[in-house]
């Protein structure tokens, strides 16, 4: 293996092993036993391929999650989606504020948390839909939801507090707007069965954002090494690749030659890497932002990317689109510029606009313009 590549390895392992090496170092617990478990019983929908219990992290983080949210959860299957809801105590939560910094916002009192979770026919959570939830009572009194994607220990989702009152009956529709996910272009709507709510109920619903952080550094550690290889394989498969440090972030890179992060469900970036999508000649930048301390992608940004040749010549300064892959998410474009040359590649963005639920949730707060260098076009 050649000086550059091991360096590239070498560079893009940090994030994974700062997360891992920070868990203690003991025999697996029964929460990583279970977890194992669950991957070998999770299916792919049908027609979907069936992927590897590595691959399937994410559906596996979802079971965890649900036995330990207490009696009101549900999960089912709506076309080629897999939906599930969990109602626990109200969050509280950190938000964007003024002079990069982040506001707290206790839970609202006489209160409880809504957890929507959608997965694609990859088993993978898609963060970039339109989700909409309406609440009919057994009365036909009807709410609806606002319920935006937000960052949680674990597993992100699309979440809101809201009141529900003991003594009655809640059913909850789902509602997922069309998007790339859902291949006949139509709404998808799961609606699940009426939950009658106690208050006995209501006083054990758990803290869910305390007890999903204090398992998150063993039961992430699977798909961080899944999601270390894929980067890896990423890199061997293209001309430039590297991650630097930048705050609550580590910001990663891929390019390559006519070539783009293949978005559909039968792409398999592990043994397959980068396709050939787009014009002849184009260059494939594709761009991803980890949370420095779990590893985790980082969705709902605004990415812009900069190449900048030795001379200081500037081929624009794009924004990149978010894509979709079996294995982790990323943004991403494709451009013309000369190759057989080596190029600086500055990436920006503001922080997201996302809530951080929980109050171990305080990252990014300060916006991200970092430089990465000898970007290598053969």
């Amino acid at each position: 293996m050649q000086t550059g590549l091991r360096q590239r390895i070498r560079t893009g392992v940090l994030c994974a092993l700062a997360f891992l090496l920070a868990a203690p170092a003991f025999a697996q617990s029964d929460a990583a036993s279970k977890l194992a478990e669950g991957a070998e019983k999770i299916t792919a929908a049908p027609g979907a391929n069936v992927p590897s219990p590595a691959e399937a992290n994410d559906a596996t983080l979802l079971e965890w999650i649900l036995s330990h949210s207490g009696p009101a959860i549900g999960d089912r299957r709506a076309g080629e989606l897999r939906v599930a809801y969990t109602f626990t105590a109200a969050e509280g939560w950190w938000e964007n504020a003024a002079d990069n910094k982040l506001a707290w916002h206790d839970a609202p009192a006489g209160q409880v948390h809504l957890r929507i979770f959608v997965l694609g026919a990859d088993l993978r959570l898609l963060p970039n839909l339109a989700v909409h939830a309406r609440l009919t009572d057994e009365l036909g009194n009807t709410r609806t939801l606002p319920v935006d994607i937000g960052w949680y220990p674990l597993l992100n989702a699309y979440g809101t507090n809201l009141e529900l009152a003991p003594g009655h009956s809640y059913a909850l529709r789902v509602t997922v707007e069309a998007d790339a996910a859902n291949g006949n272009g139509l709404p998808i709507v799961a609606d699940f069965s009426p939950l009658p709510l106690t208050a006995e109920m209501l006083a054990a619903m758990p803290l869910a954002s305390s007890i999903s952080f204090a398992e998150e550094a063993e039961l992430l550690r699977p798909g961080n090494a899944a999601q270390t290889a894929a980067i890896t394989s990423l890199w061997q498969q293209t001309d430039s690749g590297a991650e630097e440090a930048a705050g609550d972030y580590f910001v990663g890179y891929a390019m390559g030659e006519a070539t783009v992060i293949h978005a559909r469900r039968d792409a398999d970036l592990h043994r397959t890497g980068l396709r050939a999508l787009g014009r002849v000649g184009a260059t494939a930048l594709a761009v991803f932002p980890r949370d420095a301390r779990t590893g985790r992608v980082v969705p709902g940004l605004t990415v812009h990317a900069e190449l900048l040749s030795g001379e200081g010549k500037s081929f624009g300064d794009a924004i990149l689109s978010t894509e979709h892959t079996r294995w982790f998410d990323l943004y991403q474009r494709q451009a013309n510029v000369p190759r057989k040359a080596v190029y600086k590649l500055r990436v920006r963005f503001a922080p997201p606009g996302f809530r951080r639920w929980g109050r171990q949730g305080e990252r990014f707060a300060a916006p991200v313009d970092v430089e990465l260098h000898n970007v290598i076009l053969k």
